[in-house]
């Protein structure tokens, strides 16, 4: 009798082919689910919580040293000040360029350091670097050399400017209102006035007048400084309590600086109001910006490093549209 060979090939196909996750997810099917939805809840999480920037956060390690002196050319800036600040900086380690530019007036370095370098331990090297120089520089320099960098994480966010037919006292009252508002959300580092101008008192002096009085410039420098202090008196123990005692002499009206007494001689006191005029005034502008034809004050607003943009710009514009009102506009 003749003997049947097996068929291999049925073999095969008798036998069952699997995959184990597969297998283990089709036999555990509510765990699957369960996983699928805490991933699921730990992914929309995460994407609501992880910091989004407008601009990446990276760190250029490039410097930049400026240096103004007035009254002078090129080619004196070029060699009475760029060149020696140059010599010093090319020494600093990991240093890969330099670039000048020396224009009237004004000298400006760029130093490019390797990409690798950390850039708060570069500035600490140029400014280093810098001092170092400063023996070889011009006496009469109106300032000293100043070393910058960039850093993209105190760029502006979003400016707000506050705007309308009202005086500019009490537009920066406003401006000054939001702006304590903003600063309490804590994606914010810091909200920054800009145009708001500056109160001070200005002392208008009359040199005949002050010839005619024998009174110089220091004499009213000195005058001034001298009484416009407040001092600490020591302390004082009542009743078991010891008590701090401040003498004030701060001037807090014009009306106290134009009666201070500046000389006096022969017992004729010379006032600074027989000298001088005293107004109560702002500050010289260095800008203007304007709205409509109107005064403007605006709101820089700058998030702190590494937090969350959106969130940011949320909580900045729930806050400006609750206080918003014909004085203010975005």
């Amino acid at each position: 009798m003749e003997q049947q060979q097996p068929n291999l090939l049925d073999k095969k196909n008798d036998q069952q082919r699997e995959f184990f996750l597969s297998t283990w997810s089709v036999n555990n099917i509510t765990t699957v689910f369960l996983l699928i939805l805490v991933i699921g809840i730990f992914g929309v999480w995460t994407y609501n919580n992880i910091a989004k920037e407008q601009f990446p956060e990276v760190s250029l390690p490039t410097v930049y040293i400026n240096t103004p002196y007035f009254g002078n050319s090129a080619p004196d800036i070029e060699n009475l000040v760029t060149r020696p600040i140059e010599k010093e900086v090319q020494g600093v380690e990991g240093v890969k360029s330099i670039r000048s530019t020396s224009v009237q007036d004004y000298s400006v370095i760029t130093v490019e350091f390797e990409a690798d370098e950390d850039l708060d331990e570069v500035v600490r090297r140029v400014k280093d670097a810098v001092d170092k120089s400063k023996s070889d520089l011009p006496n009469d320099l109106d300032q000293d050399p100043l070393v910058l960098d960039i850093n993209f994480s105190e760029l502006p966010i979003v400016s707000v400017n506050v705007s309308g037919d009202y005086p500019v006292d009490e537009l920066r009252k406003y401006a000054e209102f939001l702006q304590d508002k903003l600063e309490d959300i804590d994606e914010l580092s810091e909200v920054q006035l800009k145009g708001a101008l500056e109160r001070e008192v200005k002392v208008d002096l009359d040199l005949l007048k002050m010839s005619s009085y024998e009174v110089s410039y220091g004499d009213v420098e000195n005058a001034i400084t001298s009484e416009n202090v407040t001092l600490s008196a020591g302390e004082i123990v009542t009743n078991d309590f010891r008590r701090a005692i401040r003498v004030k002499g701060e001037f807090e009206h014009v009306e106290e600086l134009k009666n201070l007494i500046v000389k006096s001689e022969e017992q004729r006191p010379v006032y600074l109001r027989d000298i001088a005029e005293v107004n109560f005034s702002y500050q010289d502008r260095t800008s203007i910006a304007r709205s409509d034809q109107l005064p403007v004050i605006s709101l820089d607003i700058i998030k702190r490093k590494g937090r969350n943009l959106l969130f940011a710009a949320d909580q900045i514009y729930a806050i400006i549209e609750d206080a918003k009102n014909h004085y203010l506009q975005i």
